[in-house]
């Protein structure tokens, strides 16, 4: 697989980064992190990731880093982590080989950020990805989900669901403790996975089963 370093394909303006019209297939990225400052916006437009890796394992996407039109085709990765305060404008992520994929606010983002970047009101398209997901602090309706993969829940569950009456515990309880972080990261709502085995399954289908989710 060919080895790429995506820096020497930016171009520099004043105060921009800009990236126009890029194609990957099948390449191997020495690094894929985007971190805007405030002399350095980063600006993607109109670009296709096609079965690529990273070196890493790791793509990050920092607050106000700009994506418009932009496609991650199963992007192979560990992790792909984009901040809540990124600006998100007609974004497909899809495909099995990324592991992890979270949106959420990231290390000194604040609620300002977010607030600029839900100026932007393109989609960002999660239907056909199939890994396991997490999405706090982003519009749900700027999602566009797979009822079947995605799942939202929002905090006012916490207390109307009577987990111990349904035999669901508490600590250590899969569905319990991920809907506790939505305090934590001051978020409404949040979009999770559906795990596909194990005790947290069995908990989605108690909770469906009665009505709950």
């Amino acid at each position: 697989m060919k080895q790429v370093c995506i820096d020497d394909d930016f171009l520099e303006g004043d105060d921009i980064f800009s990236l126009r019209c890029g194609r990957y297939d099948q390449v191997q990225f020495k690094s894929l992190q985007f971190r805007a400052g405030p002399k350095k916006n980063i600006r993607i437009e109109d670009t296709i990731f096609s079965k690529c890796s990273v070196l890493n394992g790791i793509c990050s996407i920092g607050r106000f880093v700009s994506l418009e039109d932009v496609s991650f085709i199963d992007l192979a990765v560990k992790e792909m982590e984009i901040s809540a305060g990124a600006l998100l404008n007609n974004v497909i992520i899809s495909g099995a080989k990324t592991k992890f994929l979270t949106i959420k606010r990231l290390y000194k983002d604040t609620a300002l950020h977010e607030m600029e970047a839900s100026a932007v009101t393109g989609i960002v398209d999660v239907s056909g990805f199939s890994g396991a997901l997490e999405i706090f602090n982003f519009p749900v309706d700027r999602l566009k989900l797979n009822v079947e993969s995605h799942f939202v829940v929002d905090f006012k569950m916490l207390d109307s669901i009577p987990w111990e009456d349904l035999g669901i515990v508490k600590v250590g309880g899969y569905w319990y403790q991920s809907i506790s972080r939505l305090a934590k990261r001051e978020s409404p709502e949040a979009v999770f996975s559906i795990p596909k085995s194990g005790p947290a399954l069995d908990e989605f289908n108690v909770l469906r089963r009665e009505k709950f989710f």
